[in-house]
């Protein structure tokens, strides 16, 4: 009796490496899904183009991903969580991949679609805040500027609560009413990877409130 086995049917002669057929990343960022922030999860999305001897190494900056999963067949997805100290720019990534018979896919680090993410831990930075008068009284209508510069791009600057307008190249301003109440001017500037940087104007130190009425102590003719 003979008995045969067939390449194709009962065993699988498989020399082929395999490929990923598509891969795509992006950020949990409120603001921008192509920025990230300390805290932000940068996700990775792949297909292979046949099933896997193992789930794939993934990194991202150089450190493994904090996990990665089969979420159907040949589909995965791996993420991790950026941290402060991790390198800023856009996000480098590599994936290791084999087959069932062994074979090594080359290792990707490159996106099919375009997509990319970059890490932004840097705060904008705030000078020239300064008011157009250093002594005012209630009632009075000061313009604050202020210079503020940004690795990528400013969400928003705002004073007291109140948005600044960006009217010229680096300058934000607004216009304030002065009143009793007004002891502190806080300047905060905020990026799309959403890292924000606060500057205080105080009352008494950087300007003053002055409502009391000047009086002639000693008259005489």
């Amino acid at each position: 009796r003979t008995v045969d086995l067939v390449n194709g049917t009962n065993y699988t002669i498989d020399d082929v490496p395999p490929v990923l057929n598509v891969v795509s990343i992006s950020s949990s960022n409120a603001n921008d899904s192509s920025l990230a922030g300390v805290g932000d999860n940068v996700s990775l999305w792949f297909n292979v183009s046949e099933v896997l001897n193992a789930s794939p190494v993934v990194t991202f900056d150089g450190n493994l991903a904090d996990g990665v999963v089969n979420f159907s067949s040949t589909n995965y997805s791996a993420w991790r969580v950026m941290q402060s100290g991790d390198s800023e720019g856009v996000v480098v990534f590599t994936v290791d991949f084999a087959d069932l018979a062994g074979n090594a896919g080359v290792t990707v680090n490159g996106t099919t679609d375009a997509s990319s993410v970059t890490f932004d831990e840097s705060v904008p930075v705030v000078g020239g805040v300064i008011l157009s008068d250093d002594y005012v009284k209630s009632g009075d209508v000061v313009e604050l500027n202020a210079t503020v510069t940004d690795n990528f791009a400013l969400v928003s600057v705002v004073a007291n609560g109140t948005g600044m307008t960006n009217v010229v190249g680096d300058v934000w301003s607004v216009n304030l009413t002065v009143s009793p109440a007004l002891v502190l001017i806080r300047v905060v500037a905020t990026d799309a990877a959403g890292n924000s940087r606060t500057v205080d104007l105080v009352n008494g130190t950087n300007y003053t409130i002055d409502d009391v009425p000047p009086v002639l102590n000693v008259v005489s003719i």
